[in-house]
């Protein structure tokens, strides 16, 4: 009954920032896509809050620290202060510089929904927390946001986070005005960078592999909604237009 309850305030949460967006909004390719992620989302918080998946979590976390060298703890947790709220609102806010302005106010109403979402799902999707004896986190503290503890694991906001951002930013390459080569360039980075911070959550033992998978999951398809229509903003002419 609770994870049928979460579904309906995870739909009915994504349908008022939605509608509170664009209110005319048609259906699209994106939102089709967006829409469906978040489909997989609930699927997936399902079969996460009755307790299906958990052998999977605990056979790739252990995989993962048997072939992953314990040079990468420092690495790995770096990237756990990258993707924190404090360093990643930074990051959003440099996106909403090049974005158009009608779509930065999209932007930050998702990117809240997103933080609403990872917070309604450690609430009420039973997920317990990675044990101590497999964590790697090597600093003695964190940031502010990361001391606040809940008590459940799903999603990962780490993930969920990074996952809006990395597809924000594709999209403000895939519209930009440089060369094709540069941006599929662009984008492979982008999409490296998003795998080896999804990985080193699982490695690191902050996340199991399924809260991974659903922050990925919400942050790409909330992201989608606010992709329809022009998303860059317009570069300024070079020179002077004269009259």
């Amino acid at each position: 009954m609770q994870i049928v309850k979460s579904a309906f305030i995870f739909c009915k949460n994504v349908g008022l920032v939605v509608n509170y967006i664009n209110p005319t909004m048609h259906m699209t390719k994106h939102t089709l896509w967006g829409c469906i992620l978040c489909g997989i989302y609930v699927l997936l918080a399902f079969l996460v809050h009755n307790r299906i998946l958990v052998s999977i979590d605990l056979e790739t976390t252990t995989l993962l620290q048997q072939i992953i060298p314990r040079s990468a703890d420092l690495p790995s947790s770096v990237l756990s202060l990258l993707g924190s709220v404090e360093i990643t609102i930074l990051v959003l806010a440099a996106l909403l510089l090049l974005a158009r302005p009608t779509v930065r106010v999209r932007l930050v109403l998702l990117f809240a929904l997103v933080a609403l979402l990872e917070l309604q799902g450690k609430t009420m999707i039973v997920q317990p927390p990675v044990p101590d004896a497999l964590q790697r986190y090597v600093f003695a503290y964190g940031t502010p946001t990361g001391s606040i503890s809940t008590e459940f694991s799903f999603p990962s906001g780490h993930s969920a986070r990074t996952s809006f951002l990395v597809a924000t930013a594709i999209a403000l390459v895939a519209q930009s005005n440089t060369s094709p080569t540069r941006q599929r360039v662009l984008t492979a980075l982008l999409l490296v960078a998003a795998a080896v911070m999804l990985v080193s959550r699982v490695y690191i033992g902050d996340h199991w592999l399924t809260d991974v998978i659903g922050g990925a999951l919400i942050g790409v398809g909330l992201a989608l909604f606010a992709l329809p229509g022009e998303f860059i903003r317009p570069a300024l002419p070079k020179h002077p237009i004269s009259r």
